[in-house]
């Protein structure tokens, strides 16, 4: 969880993609448990969590696109102002 809340703090923060895939790792890592015997309780809370952590890495990821969407926005209107100002002074 908090290499979640980490991405949706700081999604600009070039960590932010590194715990993503820490992330990506873990569910890796759980899918790859040499278990024998698993209960179906066992089975079912494994796929939630597998489930879960999915989610996690899915909304990190559009948090990640959506903040450099507005990025790219701000600068686009950055770049806007300075020409109207610009105009503003040549007439």
């Amino acid at each position: 969880m908090a290499l979640f809340f980490n991405v949706l703090q700081n999604p600009h923060d070039m960590q932010a993609t590194l715990d993503l895939e820490l992330l990506r790792s873990a569910a890796d890592l759980i899918r790859r448990m040499p278990i024998r015997r698993l209960t179906e309780y066992e089975i079912e809370h494994f796929k939630m969590v597998d489930d879960f952590i999915a989610e996690l890495i899915r909304l990190g990821i559009c948090a990640i696109s959506k903040a450099n969407g507005e990025e790219e926005r701000e600068s686009e209107t950055r770049v806007l102002r300075e020409h109207e100002l610009e105009y503003e002074i040549r007439t």
